[in-house]
């Protein structure tokens, strides 16, 4: 997943359908956010989220969302790129 931002600070999480955070990515690239290799086996719903700078999650001991600290730094206009999934019916195939 890559959020393509231009000029502003993107931090990048990735959550499953329970809230756990999978991975997260602050400046992969510049100020750029991207979150790579990262394999799910289930077919599921999955939720990405694109904060500011120092908009940061707040997670339970099972690394579980229950909130969310800071108030950013900026509002952000994002395109996600999503590349190298594969759609659920080729998978049970």
């Amino acid at each position: 997943v890559d959020a393509g931002i231009t000029g502003e600070d993107s931090h990048l999480f990735l959550f499953d359908r329970t809230g756990r955070l999978i991975s997260e990515n602050d400046d992969a690239d510049g100020r750029q956010s991207r979150i790579d290799s990262v394999v799910v086996v289930d077919t599921q719903v999955y939720y990405v989220v694109v904060t500011s700078h120092n908009n940061l999650p707040i997670l339970n001991t099972d690394e579980q969302l229950v909130g969310w600290t800071g108030t950013g730094s900026t509002q952000l206009d994002y395109t996600l790129t999503l590349t190298g999934a594969t759609p659920s019916g080729e998978i049970l195939r």
